[in-house]
């Protein structure tokens, strides 16, 4: 975790790297001591047992959630399977913690426009905002805190080793297949990368499935069931859009938000909608953008899409915005300056109030999470119009 520092010098940024491995090993000690206690990692271990006795995988379990995560992610949670589940929480913790901090690192120097060059207190304030966003996702052991580190690492290796990067990329997919929208979009322009991630897709897919036999066909077709019986579900937990909708509603009403109403018609079509006009947007900058600013843009824009849009978007998930946010944050004056500001304190905010709302004077809290993205469209739209003006006449655009 280095940050070419001077190590007799003290700085912000090794002092955020320390918070990091606090929050990480205090984690890692209360989930040990306690793995069945607000942890999800009970829910990894027992669809990894089931599937290695044979048995339902996607099956209600009474005191334990239903595992939801498609075939090929099983033997990725088996890896921590052998072990008691005090130690395997912990290890899940500890690498999911570190592997997001390297990633986030890495992209910042690869991939981040100007990351390479920040200072000190720049430094500190991204990965900042990172912790901030990974926190509780780190503190009950969630798969978010892996599928980060996956992703992010895929994309900020997509450069230098691109078939490390179709790997990372490919099984932060088998994780959480969902969040497809991000490297799509990152990898708009490049055609490599999106073939070299194809195949890790298919290669992969081949030897974490395991044989085609009866039971795994089975498997696939009882995930598939599962995912149709579930679309469209809503949970008082989730906190995209439409809860935000469903509390602005309720708070001007002074009552308290129903977050359970079921998406409105057309919402599907809203949403593809609003995919189109992501893939356009990013398509029309990257005419004028450097590779990195482009990335970065793309990147940011497919988080939103999938964040305001779902499915099934909790509190945890928001850890995929940290990088983007934080970049924003060093580069405020980029677009308009308070707008990440803004974004920064809603989160802050949504940590402090309880996570459903409890009478009508909290019903605009779901709202936060989902409008601390929306604030952020506006300054990348006019930050990256600020500096495709700055390249426009060597990008000959």
């Amino acid at each position: 975790m280095l940050h070419n520092l001077k190590a007799s010098k003290p700085s912000w940024a090794s002092f955020i790297a320390t918070l990091w491995i606090l929050l990480i090993t205090i984690a890692a000690i209360k989930l040990a001591a306690t793995p069945y206690k607000h942890s999800v990692f009970p829910v990894y271990s027992a669809g990894v047992a089931d599937w290695l006795e044979g048995n339902h995988v996607y099956i209600e379990r009474q005191g334990i959630d239903l595992y939801r995560y498609p075939p090929p992610s099983l033997p990725i949670f088996a890896l921590f399977y052998p072990w008691h589940i005090s130690i395997g929480v912990a290890l899940w913790t500890i690498t999911g913690g570190i592997g997001l901090y390297l990633a986030v690192e890495k992209l910042r120097i690869a991939i981040l426009p100007g990351g390479s060059n920040w200072n000190d207190k720049q430094i500190a304030i991204y990965h900042s905002s990172v912790l901030l966003l990974a926190v509780r996702s780190i503190w009950n052991a969630q798969a978010n805190t892996h599928v980060g580190a996956l992703l992010f690492g895929g994309i900020a290796l997509g450069s230098s080793r691109l078939w490390m990067s179709g790997v990372l990329t490919g099984m932060a997919l088998f994780l959480k297949p969902t969040i497809i929208s991000i490297p799509i979009l990152a990898m708009v322009k490049q055609p490599k990368q999106i073939a070299s991630l194809m195949a890790a897709i298919a290669g992969l897919g081949l030897i974490l499935a395991g044989p085609w036999t009866n039971a795994n066909i089975m498997l696939w077709k009882e995930w598939i069931d599962h995912g149709l019986a579930s679309a469209g579900e809503r949970r008082a937990a989730f906190r995209d859009a439409w809860s935000a909708a469903l509390s602005i509603v309720a708070t001007l009403s002074g009552k308290n938000p129903d977050l359970e109403i079921p998406y409105p018609p057309g919402w599907l079509g809203m949403s593809a909608i609003m995919a189109l006009t992501a893939l356009a947007i990013t398509l029309m900058f990257s005419k004028c953008l450097q590779k990195g600013a482009l990335i970065t843009f793309a990147a940011f824009i497919g988080t939103a899409w999938f964040l305001l849009v779902g499915p099934a978007i909790e509190p945890p998930t928001y850890l995929l915005m940290g990088p983007w946010i934080g970049w924003a944050l060093v580069n405020r004056n980029l677009g308009y300056q308070y707008l990440p500001i803004i974004s920064i304190a809603m989160i802050l905010v949504s940590i402090g109030v309880p996570g459903t709302p409890t009478s009508p004077l909290l019903a605009w809290a779901p709202a936060l999470l989902p409008l601390s993205v929306v604030v952020l469209v506006p300054w990348y739209l006019n930050a990256m119009r600020k500096i495709k003006n700055t390249y426009l006449e060597n990008l000959q655009c």
